[in-house]
């Protein structure tokens, strides 16, 4: 089945996720107490193992084999899609996706393979496509990632439905000097983006045309040296975390 799949975006821009992508610690806390006390959990699209329980038994799901090679543990790794698990009903006391779903290519039944192969409950780490607008990256400098990103995105609201049950939504405030390298990450430190390790590691700044990028980072190189960004964005530098729509939806059985 995997061999008729479209080749896996992260197959192409995935090399030196790595670098760039680390687990940040006070993400990685709100991650944890919304897994609650499930001891097994499958993380799909894992990628490089980012905010992956360590005490726990985690079973880690991706599709591209890049991703899965910069692990440092391939024991429980498994190449599969979200919409194909290959498990039976009730295999793990929780699932769990951290930037995933909007690369899915069927997110309804994406949603209903994890859970079925839970006992208790599914935790995805995503963003509120309404708050788009706190992202002066997007908006300012790089419109075509901005709508690369509501085209792939999906409305928090619409958790709900597709779960077809409550969902509880967790705002994840974003700290000035978050590790990992997600676009939101940079809010307060608009220099980091220029550098083409940060941004390759970005799939909506590099799947775009090479021009739209090229454009929009020029421009940012151009007002982070004549003033302009800090005469727009520079109230941004007095907060220590900013939301930039970053939530975790948490469905229970």
């Amino acid at each position: 089945m995997l061999d008729r799949i479209k080749l896996p975006i992260y197959d192409q821009i995935g090399t030196n996720y790595s670098k760039t992508r680390h687990t940040d610690p006070r993400i990685q806390n709100t991650i944890m107490k919304a897994l609650g006390n499930c001891e097994t959990i499958l993380n799909v699209g894992a990628g490089s193992g980012s905010y992956e329980p360590r005490d726990r038994q985690v079973v880690s799901l991706d599709p591209s084999l890049v991703m899965l090679k910069q692990r440092t543990d391939l024991s429980y790794t498994v190449r599969g899609i979200a919409e194909l698990l290959p498990f039976p009903d009730k295999s793990f006391d929780a699932a769990m996706g951290v930037s995933t779903i909007h690369h899915w290519s069927d997110k309804s039944h994406g949603i209903k393979e994890l859970k079925r192969v839970v006992k208790d409950r599914v935790v995805i780490f995503t963003w509120d496509r309404k708050l788009i607008s706190n992202s002066w990256l997007l908006c300012d400098y790089l419109p075509a990632s901005k709508d690369f990103a509501l085209k792939l995105s999906i409305a928090i609201e619409a958790y709900a439905s597709m779960f077809e049950a409550t969902v509880e939504i967790i705002p994840v405030p974003i700290p000035w000097d978050c590790l990992d390298g997600f676009p939101e990450a940079y809010w307060r430190r608009p220099n980091e983006v220029l550098d083409p390790v940060v941004w390759k590691s970005v799939s909506i700044l590099t799947l775009i045309p090479e021009y739209e990028r090229t454009k929009g980072l020029n421009r940012l190189a151009l007002e982070l040296r004549n003033g302009q960004w800090r005469k727009k964005y520079g109230h941004l530098l007095k907060l220590e975390e900013y939301d930039m729509g970053i939530r975790l939806v948490v469905w229970r059985k």
